[in-house]
């Protein structure tokens, strides 16, 4: 369990400085931010939050104190701690949420996009705004994009696209490395709201929140290219790595996890690209519809009931699903189709090109 205090330059890179709980001092490399630097506990619980107020409207927590002392971590003398922590209020909870935290939300996937957030010009170096489509979008050209890693989905270009566009989030991005240079884990927050999942230890009426998952994003602000821009709201799933945790599933209009036939329609040429369908047997619609719920219900692989098959055939499905991008693309266009809403049956739905 480590807390980072905040960054040291070596040579032309960053270093990040971390405390232990026993209070030694740790140095790590800037990579290791994904995983690093937020304390946990055994005691932990999960909560929706659906908040109307903007990011920019959270305030600043100067000391520290009190979200290390809810982990049981403590500042030797003479250490400070240069990691920013925001507040918020929603209904009678508070929440308290580390800058790092954020940082993990918004700019992903963590492996490769968050450490190059804290370097200059982080998006120049990423990629580039196309505007030869009817609204401007974001052309991730990093190596990370290439095929061989499979790392950019629909849901990081719209992110970028978002990044690079709007005046707030463009300030965000940017100030990531500007905080860097005065050795500061720190953000400025954008001007937007969102539907987002906190992980953490709630003691009162306060939650002190050690991980943080962006669901949908709704931007409040017009875009750096005026009426050029369409973009107003858009899914934001986790990218990268996928775990087999419980995940943010939405329900469909009925209530239930599994698909639709319409929705089936869509998903099953994003899901099943690479896949060979003369060397199928077993219905991948069912095999998907379990893995969802899965996710949705945090049961064991073991103990789930499943459709077809056994939880072998479906946990090998999730990690090839997972490990092309394919899961990632299906699941973010599904909260598309679930979020929007819906179209008049003689239109076909924007997503079906996909």
């Amino acid at each position: 369990m480590t807390w980072v205090t905040g960054l040291t330059a070596e040579g032309r890179k960053y270093l990040a400085e971390g405390i232990t709980k026993d209070g030694e001092i740790t140095l790590h490399d800037i990579s290791e931010l994904g995983t690093f630097g937020i304390p946990d506990s055994e005691t932990t619980s999960t909560k929706r939050v659906h908040t109307t107020d903007t990011f920019e409207t959270w305030s600043a927590l100067e000391d520290p104190s009190e979200y290390l002392a809810a982990f049981g971590v403590e500042l030797p003398p003479g250490i400070e701690s240069h990691h920013q922590i925001y507040q918020f209020d929603e209904g009678r909870t508070r929440y308290v949420v580390p800058a790092l935290a954020l940082m993990r939300a918004f700019f992903r996937p963590l492996k490769y996009l968050l450490p190059e957030m804290f370097k200059p010009q982080a998006l120049d170096r990423t990629g580039f705004l196309m505007f030869s489509t009817p609204s401007p979008t974001f052309v991730i050209d990093a190596y990370w994009a290439s095929p061989g890693f499979r790392c950019a989905t629909p849901s990081v270009e719209r992110a970028l696209t978002w990044m690079a566009t709007a005046p707030s989030a463009l300030r965000m991005a940017n100030s990531v490395h500007q905080n860097a240079l005065k050795g500061r884990i720190a953000l400025v927050l954008p001007s937007a709201t969102s539907n987002f999942t906190v992980r953490g230890k709630k003691i009162g009426n306060t939650f002190y929140v050690s991980s943080l998952n962006i669901s949908r994003i709704f931007i409040t602000e017009s875009s750096n290219q005026g009426s050029t821009s369409s973009l107003s709201e858009f899914s934001y799933i986790e990218n990268g790595a996928v775990t087999a945790s419980k995940r943010d599933i939405p329900c469909g209009s009925d209530g239930q996890l599994s698909l639709s036939d319409s929705e089936w329609m869509i998903i099953e040429p994003v899901l099943l690209r690479q896949t060979r369908m003369n060397k199928v047997v077993l219905s991948q619609r069912d095999i998907f519809n379990d893995v969802i719920k899965k996710l949705a219900t945090g049961v064991s692989w073991h103990r789930m009931a499943y459709r077809t098959g056994t939880w072998v055939n479906a946990s090998r499905a999730f990690q090839v699903w997972r490990k092309s991008g394919c899961f990632d693309d299906a699941l973010a266009i599904l909260h598309e189709l679930r979020d929007a809403p819906p179209l008049p049956r003689s239109t076909s739905h924007p997503l079906s090109s996909w």
